[in-house]
């Protein structure tokens, strides 16, 4: 299975950290302790991983087809513009097949990038259009 991988920045989280100290400051004592503010700041810098659905390729694959026959490897062509409309706008991202993630998942959280990977295979884009 094909994913799509990048690093979450820091100052992402850092936002996303003040504005649920906001949201959950607003709750009373019993709901805030529902809540692990804890947990957000340590993934900051580790890798955020996005599965396309077989859908969403499939569609995007007979589209471009549709549109240019001759093209080559038309499933990396939409996995990359699944990846420029998902991942944030200016992070670069890396199409990757499963088997390179580690396969302990109760160590998700200290996750990186896996080393190797090469020039990224895209960046995020601030249309939410497909390309």
């Amino acid at each position: 299975m094909k994913l799509i991988i990048y690093e979450n920045p820091p100052e992402v989280f850092a936002a996303a950290e003040k504005i649920m100290l906001e949201m959950v400051s607003k709750l009373s004592a019993d709901k805030q302790a529902m809540f692990d503010l804890a947990s957000i700041g340590p993934l900051a810098g580790k890798i955020a991983i996005f599965t396309p659905t077989s859908d969403c390729v499939s569609t995007l694959f007979d589209f471009i087809v549709s549109q240019n026959p001759e093209i080559e490897n038309p499933e990396a062509v939409a996995l990359i513009s699944v990846g420029k409309k998902a991942v944030p706008t200016g992070l670069p991202f890396w199409i990757v097949d499963d088997s390179v993630l580690p396969t302990d998942k109760s160590t998700r959280n200290n996750w990186g990038l896996p080393a190797g990977l090469g020039d990224a295979d895209g960046v995020g884009n601030l249309s939410n259009e497909f390309e």
